[in-house]
């Protein structure tokens, strides 16, 4: 499988498997995963909480003569339910359980040489702050052969 498609998918079942929990409002909710963005970049209130991911951007250099060292940007949008100050609590929970997952996995199970948050921030829709959702950051580092970019 593509290198890109097979860590996105790694990371998507490691955050179903089993399904993401916090409090919205006090009560226990699951949280919704998207395997893809939602048009518009805002997933449904009927569906809120919820995370959806893409990769936002590669580099790529030579690893050997032969393989190169991909470092895969995968962006995660973390999106509350409701308004007030817990829609801050629900952020930070999702991003806890996500960042602890990951972490849990060392490296994606033998699939990527290394995965790690390097940066948060409040999410953006058309240029307007978005307080009850959040973008998280991962680098990932895998080498792949040159000639067939996949991982199994």
């Amino acid at each position: 499988m593509f290198v890109l498609k097979a860590i996105r998918h790694a990371v998507n079942d490691l955050l179903t498997t089993p399904a993401i929990e916090i409090a919205v409002g006090g009560t226990p909710a699951t949280v919704t995963l998207k395997k893809s963005p939602p048009t518009g970049g805002w997933v449904n209130d009927t569906d809120l909480p919820a995370v959806f991911s893409y990769m936002r951007s590669e580099t790529i250099e030579a690893f050997t003569f032969k393989s190169d060292d991909r470092k895969p940007r995968l962006d995660l949008v973390l999106q509350a339910k409701g308004g007030g100050d817990d829609v801050l609590d629900q952020i930070d929970d999702m991003q806890l359980e996500i960042e602890k997952r990951i972490a849990a996995s060392g490296n994606l199970g033998g699939l990527v040489r290394s995965i790690r948050p390097v940066s948060s921030e409040v999410h953006t829709d058309r240029g307007d702050v978005v307080f009850g959702a959040r973008r998280v950051t991962f680098e990932i580092q895998a080498s792949v052969p040159r000639a067939l970019p996949v991982l199994s």
